[in-house]
């Protein structure tokens, strides 16, 4: 299979191998990373890791339509940024497969969005 061609980095304007992040990418990940805090930090504790699991053994398979993947993400409706007290409610929570986890995430907490603004 080829591999695909280094990319010119959009920021800092250098080469980058592809499948990698410049230097400057780099540090703004591991910044934001800090900042962010752990997981047990942003509410997902050893409480929630239960109630996650519980959750997939009564909700297999990803309860987005049409998809018949496995459920291996347990998503919150509504964030758990917004609305902390519905962290741990039953009925704030919806189990999807990885994809569209990670499709919903990207879109509706930002990661999505300047990447759309520039098209």
């Amino acid at each position: 299979m080829p591999s695909l061609p280094p990319r010119l980095c959009p920021i800092c304007g250098i080469i980058v191998p592809a499948g990698e992040l410049c230097p400057h990418r780099k540090q703004a990940k591991i910044e934001w990373e800090r900042r962010r805090g752990s997981a047990a930090f942003r509410g997902y504790d050893a409480e929630w890791r239960r109630l996650r699991a519980r959750f997939l053994a009564v909700h297999p398979d990803c309860q987005h339509p049409g998809c018949r993947e496995r459920a291996k993400e347990v998503d919150h409706v509504l964030s758990v940024r917004t609305h902390p007290h519905l962290r741990l409610e039953w009925s704030n929570l919806r189990g999807l497969c990885k994809h569209h986890h990670s499709q919903r995430t990207a879109r509706e907490q930002g990661f999505a969005r300047s990447r759309l603004a520039r098209r």
